[in-house]
């Protein structure tokens, strides 16, 4: 009869060689806001603009643990999806950091899915970065097929959604819903719900896309009290590419990403 501690010595080697197996995870990161308001001061002869307050924008370094990000360039534009980062299988925690300094920005559990979106934005009491949520959403063809549109809604109100003569998709505060899409022109419209039961429309506008391509489209409350329009919305055509190609040959360094300048962030 083999011992027990014999019996766990030759298993052992078998549980490490499962976790070293987990295949890698593969995430994107879009970031939702707006450019805090325009503030300069005077340097001499000359106007220079003023950094952000504390939480009025998130940090301009990150580094994401265990993360490879595929590409040259790591930099993290408003309202713009990143390249993929795949990241270790066997990480528990999504945790990314501002590069220096300790605990995690954020620290989310790890998405189960293996392709997600992870969608950052401020809390919506207090509206500042150095509160963010994250909303995870499935990214794989399955959940999000090409030839559709998904629309995330992380704003404080009910939305709806009409694209060309389909229905109308009603979109709760929190959640997400898809239209199909034609090849060619797609005539969009986005209204805000508001408590009293009233419409307001805070989008409309023509979609073109191409075979092979899907769109990626979400709301945010807006910034400030005083904004012209309780929500707004941003989108960005996407066409889907396997992550997995992407990592065949390429090594699994620490990852860093920074802020755009305010003068090249996505629409």
């Amino acid at each position: 009869m083999m011992k027990p501690i014999l019996l766990l010595s030759l298993l052992l080697p078998l549980v490490v060689t499962g976790q070293e197996k987990l295949p890698p995870k593969y995430l994107r990161l879009v970031p939702l806001g707006e450019l805090p308001p325009w503030k300069e001061e005077i340097r001499g002869d000359r106007r220079i603009q003023s950094p952000p307050e504390p939480g009025q924008m998130p940090p301009s370094k990150i580094q994401v643990i265990g993360g490879n990000l595929d590409g040259f360039g790591g930099n993290l534009y408003l309202r713009r999806l990143t390249n993929y980062y795949s990241i270790a299988g066997k990480q528990q925690r999504l945790e990314i950091l501002e590069k220096g300094e300790d605990p995690p920005w954020i620290s989310h559990a790890m998405p189960k899915a293996s392709h997600t979106l992870a969608i950052l934005f401020r809390d919506l009491q207090e509206m500042t970065w150095l509160k963010p949520i994250v909303k995870i959403v499935r990214d794989d063809l399955q959940a999000f097929p090409l030839g559709s549109m998904r629309l995330v809604n992380v704003s404080h109100l009910e939305i709806a959604v009409k694209v060309g003569d389909q229905d109308p998709v009603f979109i709760k505060s929190g959640e997400s819903g898809q239209q199909k899409l034609k090849e060619g022109k797609n005539l969009v419209r986005v209204d805000v719900i508001d408590p009293d039961g009233g419409n307001k429309m805070i989008f409309q506008n023509d979609f073109s896309i191409r075979k092979g391509q899907r769109v990626q489209s979400f709301v945010f409350k807006s910034q400030g009290l005083v904004a012209s329009r309780p929500a707004r919305f941003t989108y960005e055509v996407d066409r889907f590419q396997d992550p997995q190609s992407l990592f065949k040959s390429q090594p699994s360094p620490a990852v860093e990403a920074e802020i755009a300048p305010a003068g090249t962030e996505g629409s």
